[in-house]
């Protein structure tokens, strides 16, 4: 954007240089025209013909001639003596020199002119108003050359912009028509390309997100129909059953393919609320808060588990409370799930994020499982992930959580031997701005 503004800058200064270049050169030519049609044969007259016809003649005839002569330039004609007041020491001394026969004392109304009339004596004519200078059509003129000059100028810095944002709108006119590889060009670093930049960010974070609700949606309409056939299965069957017995088993499996269901809406909802984030509803929370209010609510389902915290007292995030909350309890649940005896939760600044680290004592996960664990209803054990309650979106729904906060997250070993989760979160900006 600065560097736009000064191309602008520059370009009106060059464009008001131009026009003043311009501008002076007519008024130059426009003076030099009327200086010869009307100011020089005005002081010839003047300076050669007035002095010379004032001193062949008697006072009366001055008289007549000097009143003549100011109703003609319409001013005032007088004789005054050389040592008026009027006349500075300068004046004297070119007139007595005799190399100026004329000077000229400058007034708010115009020229007064002093013409040597012998030694004692000049003849004061003014003050006389400029005769000569721009008329009506050289300010018509002036104005056409201003205004073409902006104009040209103002086309040429635009017309590049303007192309620039054409192919910017043709691209969006694109992706509005399902072409969602369209990108936009990316040549320069000025305004339109740091806007060029946003908006390809902006298209592959939506190319991104329609593919991952286009997965989403073919995954949930399988998950969604395996209970669904399960419980249509059932209630078939309830109707056959005469056994009390086998008909309090029957309902009591319809009953727990129902709260799969419930736990499968629940867990969708949650992984779309966790895709977009209003930095409004970020604050700044100390780490070791967070892992606390998480670790009350674990307590409850990992008695036989040893849980370790390591995070320094006043390391801070910048975070949507709600949702780092939720993200850590899946990375924990998962970690207890799978984990032996251990389980460590570990917090640690580096640079401007923070890292936040789930270590487990488990079996780990297979290197070739690794690039699809964050993606919804991926498994590693089918069977026993139902078994043990899971529907597959819990790190999907933190690596979304983490993604929304501009971090990342990372899966490798655990020094255990189990996995290792890694996410990275934005720091707090000022530690005076925590809230506990």
């Amino acid at each position: 954007m600065n560097r736009l503004i000064v191309k602008f800058a520059l370009a009106v200064a060059m464009a008001l240089f131009v026009s003043f270049t311009a501008v002076t050169f007519i008024f130059h030519q426009s003076y030099i025209t009327t200086m010869e049609e009307e100011a020089v044969p005005l002081a010839n007259y003047l300076f050669n013909g007035v002095p010379e016809l004032i001193r062949a003649a008697s006072d009366d005839e001055r008289a007549v001639i000097l009143q003549a002569l100011a109703k003609e330039l319409n001013t005032k004609a007088n004789i005054e003596p050389l040592s008026s007041s009027r006349l500075t020491d300068g004046h004297r001394e070119m007139i007595a020199r005799e190399q100026v026969p004329i000077t000229a004392e400058q007034g708010h109304s115009g020229a007064t002119f002093f013409l040597p009339l012998d030694n004692d004596s000049v003849i004061a004519i003014g003050p006389l108003k400029p005769g000569f200078g721009p008329g009506f059509w050289d300010y018509v003129l002036i104005l056409l050359v201003v205004f073409i000059v902006a104009a040209v100028t103002a086309t040429a810095m635009s017309a590049p912009f303007v192309r620039r944002l054409n192919r910017l709108e043709a691209t969006a006119v694109r992706i509005g028509q399902g072409d969602l590889s369209a990108r936009a060009e990316e040549s320069s670093n000025d305004a339109v390309g740091s806007l060029a930049r946003s908006f390809n960010e902006m298209a592959e974070r939506n190319q991104q997100l329609l593919e991952a609700h286009r997965a989403t949606l073919q995954a949930v309409s399988h998950e969604l129909r395996t209970p669904a056939a399960r419980i249509r299965f059932g209630l078939e069957m309830l109707s056959e059953t005469k056994d009390p017995e086998k008909f309090s088993d029957r309902l009591k499996a319809i009953d727990e393919d129902l709260i799969e269901l419930d736990h499968l809406v629940t867990e969708l909802l949650e992984l779309n609320r966790s895709e977009v984030v209003g930095t409004d509803e970020r604050e700044s929370l100390l780490v070791m808060d967070l892992f606390n209010q998480v670790l009350k609510k674990a307590e409850e389902y990992c008695l036989s588990l040893n849980i370790e915290v390591n995070a320094p007292p006043d390391l801070a995030v910048f975070v949507v409370p709600r949702l780092f909350r939720r993200a850590l309890r899946n990375l924990l649940s998962n970690a207890v799930r799978y984990a032996k005896t251990q389980v460590t939760l570990t917090a640690r600044e580096n640079g401007d994020m923070v890292e936040v680290i789930v270590d487990d004592d488990g079996p780990g996960v297979p290197g070739d499982h690794r690039g699809t664990i964050f993606q919804p209803f991926a498994r590693l054990d089918d069977s026993r992930s139902r078994k043990t309650g899971g529907v597959g979106l819990g790190l999907a729904i933190v690596a979304r959580v983490v993604a929304s906060h501009g971090g990342q997250v990372e899966l490798t070993d655990a020094p255990s031997g189990g996995a290792r989760f890694i996410t990275r979160w934005p720091t707090a900006m000022s530690l005076g701005k925590i809230g506990r």
